[in-house]
């Protein structure tokens, strides 16, 4: 399906730093405010296991000549949780449905009745309105694009999609052009994709689309399925749509917990060894691309709508990857955290799954896949995670 894909200017390297703070878990706040993360800590004097993993990538008895720590234990944040409409609430409920169907197919299980959610069409139900569920194929094209990319316009020999109309589940301007319209007659409409969208050949591009819409209702969530789904953790629609909600907003309120404590801190100066280590990852990065015969640096930059030089984009993603980086172990330092061999192990075999890898891949070439830096990249990833869980759950909504 042609969903609208958000597109950021961030570094090649804060991919692997920043993008997503999940490895700790996104648990919801503990009883008393306490850390539900299973982050290690040790004692003041001793060593955690696989400590030397940190040490190894950052080894600075006293990060207190680079980097001032502001407050970042009880910072305010502005919670998202009332943000959302009751359209993206839907598609978010749907979307936990479809994960936990897929990896059931992905073990090799029989996927549980209890996990298949459909399209059901309400009686009398004529014409699409905003927060309608609809079932509907479509067919996208324009001009001068590959096959590859008309074919991801398109449901043609595939199964017929569903959406949450109302939803911004779709590039701006196509869910409008469905309110309206009946069940069973063709449409056509004509749209402009973003210009930072992520496939290049699109961006900008006006696309015309016919669409023919089946069913127009909501979908087939019962008390029964939520059970199922959360294996019997929750059992109403109710509660998992506030559930949802709850989840939904809990990645955006973490990351603005975690930019309010970072924000307090101030860098002092940058040490030289991580400067060097985050811009070699980036000049490889640049390299690599520039040997591509289909990509380049040039490409990237434009991709991302990064209107920098290649020069200047480096320098500039260097200083803040390291300065996140400070921020991270210095935090780390203070609250007695650190990445385990075994959090390093798991986090490989979830890559492994990801990507469909056998264990004939070893940790290692699995990161050095997923993260610019490799191992170095991974174990901040883990330490940022752990870091963000700990700003988020000592913080305080507003």
């Amino acid at each position: 399906m042609m969903k609208k894909k958000q597109i950021r200017g961030v570094a090649l390297v804060l991919a692997a730093l920043l993008a997503a703070l999940s490895l700790a878990g996104c648990s919801s706040k503990g009883k008393d405010n306490q850390t539900t993360t299973g982050a290690t800590t040790a004692p003041a004097g001793t060593t955690a296991a696989g400590q030397s993993q940190i040490e190894k990538y950052y080894d600075y008895p006293d990060l207190s000549k680079y980097i001032t720590l502001g407050t970042y234990k009880g910072v305010e944040y502005r919670s998202a949780a009332g943000s959302f409409s009751a359209a993206e609430t839907l598609a978010g409920m749907k979307m936990q449905f479809d994960y936990a169907a897929q990896g059931a197919s992905q073990s090799g299980s029989e996927v549980p009745e209890g996990l298949i959610v459909e399209v059901v069409q309400t009686p009398g139900k004529a014409k699409v309105e905003k927060g309608d569920v609809i079932e509907f194929d479509f067919d996208g094209n324009a001009d001068g694009v590959s096959k590859e990319t008309l074919d991801g316009m398109s449901t043609r020999n595939k199964k017929s999609a569903d959406l949450v109309v109302g939803s911004d589940g779709m590039i701006p301007g196509f869910e409008d052009q469905l309110i309206g319209k009946p069940i069973g007659k063709k449409f056509d409409f004509t749209v402009t994709f973003p210009e930072n969208y992520q496939t290049s050949e699109l961006q900008g591009k006006e696309a015309t689309f016919t669409c023919t819409i089946h069913k127009i209702g909501t979908y087939s969530i019962t008390d029964e399925k939520v059970n199922t789904l959360t294996q019997g953790q929750l059992t109403t629609v109710a509660q998992l749509e506030d559930d949802t909600r709850k989840q939904m907003a809990q990645s955006q309120d973490m990351q603005a917990a975690y930019e309010a404590a970072y924000g307090n801190a101030k860098i002092i100066k940058l040490p030289e060894k991580e400067k060097k280590a985050n811009a070699d990852m980036l000049e490889a990065q640049g390299k690599s691309m520039d040997e591509n015969s289909t990509y380049s640096r040039q490409q990237f930059l434009k991709d991302y709508t990064i209107t920098q030089s290649w020069d200047e984009y480096v320098t500039d993603s260097v200083k803040e990857s390291t300065s996140q980086e400070l921020f991270v172990y210095a935090v780390a330092a203070k609250e007695n955290m650190s990445v385990t061999a075994e959090q390093l192990t798991q986090l490989a075999q979830s890559l492994r799954d990801q990507y469909g890898m056998d264990t004939s891949v070893t940790d290692d070439q699995v990161f050095s896949y997923r993260f610019p830096g490799g191992r170095r990249s991974a174990v901040i990833y883990v330490m940022q995670g752990q870091v963000a869980q700990f700003v988020y759950e000592n913080a305080k909504a507003v």
